[in-house]
């Protein structure tokens, strides 16, 4: 818990829970200084990749939409249900990685560069560093080292505050219940 006071006497708490997801609990104040605290800690909190062209306000937004949806909400997609978001035929563009499936049909760098992933799982790619075609769709994400669930969770964790969550990637989720314990 953050205890933050204010000039004005008045206090805002920012609580982290175990699953990482911020709740702002205000105590005293108005909406409006609880929107500023939140952008001061999405500030200090964000990704460092969300400030090298700049801070953008969008991402706090995306973050705080992201972050406060509970998790029973998400669909679940299959790969195949998502290999139909790919940007065509005036249809959204998503991907996924990390199990989770992004909206990144305002990216223009999914038009251009990262064009391979739409509607596609990019999750082993992303973790290994590949822009090669067969790294994309693999399901042999119970291979990748530590060091390459690392680069990928990174990820996940920049996508998170710049891109909305669709849903869940169905056979990420059932290999992750399968997996031991």
């Amino acid at each position: 818990t953050y205890d933050i006071p204010q000039n004005s006497g008045e206090r805002y708490l920012f609580t982290m829970s175990r699953g990482g997801r911020a709740v702002l609990r205000m105590v005293g104040g108005s909406a409006v200084g609880a929107a500023t605290t939140y952008v001061a800690y999405d500030y200090q909190t964000c990704h460092p990749m969300r400030k090298i062209h700049g801070y953008d306000l969008s991402g706090a937004l995306i973050r705080f939409h992201n972050t406060a949806r509970p998790e029973f909400t998400f669909r679940e997609i299959s790969l195949e249900e998502l290999g139909r978001f790919d940007g065509g035929s005036g249809r959204p563009t998503y991907f996924s990685s990390d199990g989770l499936v992004w909206d990144v049909s305002s990216s223009d760098n999914f038009r251009e560069t990262y064009g391979l992933w739409r509607g596609k799982d990019a999750s082993v790619a992303l973790a290994i560093m590949s822009m090669d075609k067969k790294d994309v769709n693999r399901t042999d994400w119970d291979t990748l080292s530590k060091e390459d669930l690392d680069s990928l969770h990174s990820w996940t964790m920049y996508f998170q505050e710049k891109y909305i969550i669709r849903g869940r990637l169905k056979e990420f989720r059932t290999r992750a219940n399968k997996a031991p314990q």
